[in-house]
């Protein structure tokens, strides 16, 4: 950062910005995370860098969602998904829908978030990236865990960690306690016997074999993805 200051090139010193929030957020400092995020977004508006403005946006986004203002979150999140699907960056598309689904989850909207989330998951699938594909599956397993579907939140958590051991893709230190409480809910509910089972098929299974688990339809339809995000933004 001190190099490109000196240099006074804006592109990497807003490259470092969301660098540098992209850790401090995961580690539970959203304090920290925000202005750097807010200060990379202002010089990329200023550069007309849309890739950059896009990562900055989500990133604000990840940082509203820390803090629990989801309202704050959805314009971000929206507005990043509008110009990452306007140059066409799949990867950026696949996190932001995610993103959004997680949104929509947390205020309660299960069937647009497992709309949402099904759709960056099948994004994600189509790039080969296995990596991208685990948090669309977490969060298909939280909604799952919501409507009452203990079994297979397990079975998609399940699969989750096994993938997660095989690539070294850690859960985010933010998310860990969320998790443990999700499945500490799902084994009240189950059963040990029941629990263990579900478990165990989860990690069994390949990742194409999770990927088609993940997007079979199990929530009733009561709304659309289209509905959720706002009109001409996003869609």
């Amino acid at each position: 950062m001190t190099i490109y200051r000196n240099l006074g090139d804006n592109h990497g010193i807003a490259a470092v910005l969301t660098l540098l929030g992209n850790m401090a957020r995961p580690q539970g400092n959203s304090v920290a995370a925000r202005p750097l995020y807010a200060e990379s977004l202002a010089i990329c508006r200023q550069l007309g860098d849309k890739q950059g403005i896009a990562a900055s946006l989500n990133g604000l986004g990840n940082v509203a969602v820390q803090e629990g203002d989801f309202a704050a979150a959805r314009p971000l999140y929206e507005e990043s998904l509008a110009i990452s699907r306007g140059f066409g960056d799949k990867h950026r598309i696949a996190a932001a829908l995610n993103n959004l689904g997680a949104v929509a989850e947390r205020q309660g909207d299960y069937a647009v978030g497992a709309a949402l989330q099904k759709e960056s998951l099948a994004i994600a699938w189509e790039l080969g990236n296995t990596v991208g594909i685990l948090p669309p599956i977490d969060n298909l397993g939280g909604v799952a865990l919501a409507c009452g579907e203990n079994e297979r939140a397990v079975r998609l958590w399940g699969a989750s960690h096994a993938l997660r051991e095989r690539t070294s893709a850690a859960l985010p230190p933010t998310e860990l306690e969320e998790r443990a409480a999700g499945i500490a809910s799902a084994r009240a509910a189950l059963g040990e016997e029941l629990f263990a089972a579900a478990w165990t098929q989860g990690r069994s299974m390949t990742p194409q074999e999770i990927v088609q688990y993940a997007l079979t339809d199990k929530i009733a339809k009561s709304s659309s993805a289209s509905g959720f995000l706002k009109s001409g933004r996003g869609a």
